[in-house]
Order: structure tokens, then C-alpha cells, then sequence
């Protein structure tokens, strides 16, 4: 039987890209986007390539906190 762990990932709310949230949520930026998707209404635009901190908090709120799972 194998013990697996889940452990929480120290996250930092800061402004983003979509490549470092990815990053944090462990998928690629193409799924990372598709997961987010059904909120772009309520993140609205980006300050050029950055999520707010505002559209970050949103973010966890759909998504959940992240963290991993360790074998």
C-alpha cells in the first residue's frame, strides 16, 4: 500500500502570468486558460501580460488553493 500525502503549496498573492499560474496549478497554460474560461467575464482584461491581485483572488476562488500530492 503506498501512503500519499497531500502537502499545500506556499502561494503568494502577487499579480501573475498565465505561465507562472499554470506553473503553481501544475497544467499546462493551454489547460490552465480552458479552467478559467467560464469566469473571463468576471477577471475582465489584464494589465498587460499580468493578472491583478483582484483576478488572481478570483482565480483561487474557482479553482481552489492549490497544492500537490506526494507519493
Amino acid at each position: 500500500m503506498m501512503n500519499t500525502s497531500v502537502s499545500i503549496v506556499k502561494f503568494c498573492i502577487k499579480p501573475y502570468t498565465i505561465k507562472e499560474l499554470s506553473v503553481i496549478y501544475n497544467m499546462c497554460s493551454r489547460t490552465f486558460r480552458r479552467n478559467i474560461a467560464g469566469i473571463q467575464s468576471q477577471l475582465g482584461e489584464r494589465k498587460g501580460h499580468f493578472y491583478s491581485i483582484k483576478q488572481v483572488e478570483l482565480i483561487i476562488a474557482h479553482m481552489g488553493r492549490p497544492y500537490e500530492i506526494v507519493e
